[in-house]
């Protein structure tokens, strides 16, 4: 257990200085550009989106909307936002009553809170379509997301899957 919380502290903090890095890249393509930069945003209205924007994905997951839950993910997502939008449909295929729950345990932004590191711990409970099975299932992920038009959008997701089995 204290490996995996040693992991994902290296994780996230190996995260926030790639982020940081691009965002310091980003903020000079949005100065010549003459877009409002997030850093006066206060922090707790940046973990407030944060936790808006979960509950959307959460939303969109289980009602089983793939076209809203893929609005909640940026356009340069880390790995193939194509790849994330087949696991979720797949999901929706194979599995009845998905039911997810979460809890928001730490959120970290950058200077400018344009790259917010999120851990959460959640739970996850559904029926396998083929067995009829309920499944329940707990885990810890880590998520970065990146403030795009005034809203975070998810940009990484490490650890178990909270979206897409």
């Amino acid at each position: 257990m204290k490996n995996r919380i040693m992991m994902l502290t290296v994780f996230l903090l190996a995260v926030m200085v790639f982020a940081t890095v691009a965002g310091a890249q980003e903020a000079q393509k949005n100065a010549s550009s003459g877009k409002k930069p997030w850093g006066n945003t206060s922090f707790t209205e940046v973990q407030k989106a944060v936790r808006n924007t979960l509950d959307g994905m959460v939303e969109a997951y289980t009602s089983k909307n793939a076209k809203l839950f893929m609005s909640y993910v940026s356009e340069d997502y880390t790995k193939d936002d194509a790849l994330l939008n087949r696991k979720i449909r797949r999901d929706f295929g194979k599995f009845l009553e998905m039911d997810l729950r979460y809890t928001l345990n730490n959120v970290t932004t950058d200077s400018r809170n344009e790259n917010i590191a999120v851990t959460v711990t959640f739970s996850r409970s559904y029926t396998n379509i083929k067995t009829t099975k309920r499944i329940n299932k707990t885990g810890m992920a880590s998520m970065i997301f990146r403030m795009v038009d005034g809203r975070p959008r998810l940009w990484s997701m490490k650890g178990p899957s909270m979206f897409g089995i």
